[in-house]
């Protein structure tokens, strides 16, 4: 963000032909819309010349590109709270960020594999998988890449059984092993909760576990990791070899649309992630059960966006229009063929 705020200056400085200085004594609601606009069409001005020296001189180890709706919603939302702690410290008079519409980010319902999907990635043979490929599609996988792809396949359905983020699963090591439950502090939530997430191990995840670990190391890491992209590209593969390439439906926060991609072309870490708060939750509908297993602060909006009634449920609940406590209706004509008067 201060990066981004020293480009916005500079920018400014180019357009106006004199040095113009962000400040306490200028801000208002105009400078906070200025700042939106300039953190959404950013990427364009990478490409002209004219603001080269900016990103000379305040450079980001990835060049800008078209962000989304959501982006930039988190951005202006974290700037806001900036300010407040501003007006907390009495360094602002008046809030700058009244008249300004602040926007949510916008999310789709999330989608995960099912019970049986995960079981089929958990047993299938991956060296047999590759040699049915069609030529065309054996040439983006290296056979020679499958060992460590069985790896990576072990590590993918255990954080399924976990459901950890990718950033603490990376961190594991054999001291997070407590009485048959891996017992961790989630990163992303450090701040807020200190309490340990406690999840006990079933039988697939104890398997896992006592494949790489031989119960006497404590250090080095409790699975063979790699790092957070290479997982990421093997799950992707592992989803192609094991046939799970169902078309999903998603919202595509930079375009404000939906689109339909192959399950396998989507799939990454988080994914293992949503399949556990998922699963369990068709199982169990109680958020604040399933959140301390998967970390989720109490009362957390992101949570929310978990409890997605699905097919198989929406199903059940039609069904339930069929059942009755009061007898079966029959037609008059039916009861004049038992014999039945009526009227």
């Amino acid at each position: 963000m201060i990066r981004t705020l020293k480009r916005f200056q500079l920018y400014k400085s180019i357009c106006g032909g004199v040095e113009w200085k962000l400040s306490f004594d200028i801000i208002n609601v105009e400078t906070i819309r200025e700042i939106e606009d300039f953190f959404r069409n950013e990427y364009k001005l990478v490409k002209d010349k004219i603001y080269k020296a900016i990103y000379n001189e305040i450079p980001e180890s990835r060049i800008p590109q078209i962000r989304g709706g959501n982006t930039i919603a988190k951005f202006m939302k974290r700037f806001r709270t900036f300010i407040r702690w501003c007006m907390k410290e009495q360094l602002l008079s008046s809030d700058p960020y009244l008249g300004y519409e602040q926007k949510s980010p916008v999310y789709g319902t999330p989608y995960y594999i099912t019970i049986d999907e995960r079981a089929k990635i958990a047993e299938m043979d991956l060296y047999e998988a590759w040699h049915m490929l069609p030529k065309e599609e054996q040439a983006k996988i290296k056979e020679n890449s499958i060992p460590q792809m069985e790896k990576q396949r072990d590590i993918f359905i255990f954080q399924c059984m976990i459901g950890c983020r990718v950033g603490d699963l990376l961190n594991f090591t054999p001291k997070n092993l407590i009485d048959g439950k891996i017992s961790y502090i989630a990163h992303k939530t450090s701040g807020e909760v200190l309490d340990p997430i406690e999840v006990p191990l079933n039988e697939t995840a104890k398997t896992i576990v006592d494949r790489y670990y031989d119960g006497i190391r404590q250090d080095g890491k409790l699975l063979p990791f790699i790092s957070s992209q290479k997982y990421n590209d093997f799950i992707k593969d592992i989803f192609l070899l094991c046939g799970i390439t169902r078309p999903v439906t998603i919202w595509n926060s930079t375009t404000g649309k939906e689109e339909q991609h192959p399950l396998n072309e989507l799939a990454s870490s988080h994914l293992a992630r949503r399949t556990f708060i998922g699963n369990l939750y068709k199982k169990v509908q109680d958020p604040n059960l399933i959140g301390k297993l998967s970390g989720h602060v109490e009362g957390s909006k992101a949570f929310a966006r978990y409890r997605a009634i699905d097919d198989e449920m929406n199903q059940n609940l039609v069904n339930m229009l069929e059942q009755s406590d009061s007898p079966k209706l029959t037609h008059p004509n039916e009861k004049k063929q038992k014999g039945h008067l009526h009227t």
